[in-house]
């Protein structure tokens, strides 16, 4: 009877260590399809008009890290950036691409998707540290390409978005 009980302790055991690194081992995935879309609790305060804008065509989701794609021109991105000023406790960084090759989308799509710009939001522990100064659970960065849509003249930033321009990423 003994040995009945450890086989099941030992059996139980197992099977949580399975749960609890399955999301490591076997990474989840599912895609954020357009539309509006039911924004989580633990996401941060005012991210909403940058989740359910009318830019985003697509967006996909990785274990606890969400990813969206934007189609716009310059004056879109400006909206879009000003709602991002006002997410509060994450840094604030937007990347300035100079890459010629168009941006596809095509993840759980059924067709690829030009995009122009993209957020990306990481929970803390999947990547980078969240910097001193700051007590949200996601750092959120916006990357976005330059094209004939996105006149780099003509964006605007201030405040505490920190742009960064790259000719590749």
């Amino acid at each position: 009877m003994k040995d009945l009980k450890n086989k099941y302790l030992l059996v139980a055991s197992l099977g949580v260590l399975i749960l609890a690194a399955t999301v490591y081992v076997f990474p989840m995935a599912g895609s954020h399809p357009k539309g509006k879309m039911h924004i989580s609790k633990d996401w941060p305060k005012n991210i909403e008009p940058l989740i359910n804008c009318d830019e985003r065509i697509s967006g996909m989701w990785v274990n606890a890290n969400d990813f969206f794609m934007y189609q716009g021109d310059t004056r879109a991105l400006n909206r879009f950036l000003a709602d991002y000023r006002k997410l509060e406790n994450t840094p604030l960084t937007v990347f300035l691409l100079q890459d010629p090759r168009p941006q596809m989308s095509k993840v759980f799509d059924k067709q690829e998707k030009k995009y122009d710009w993209s957020l990306e939001m990481i929970r803390e522990g999947w990547g980078q540290k969240m910097p001193p100064g700051y007590s949200g659970k996601y750092i959120i960065t916006v990357k976005v390409w330059l094209s004939e849509k996105i006149d780099i003249n003509k964006i605007y930033l201030f405040g505490p978005i920190a742009p960064i321009v790259a000719s590749d990423f």
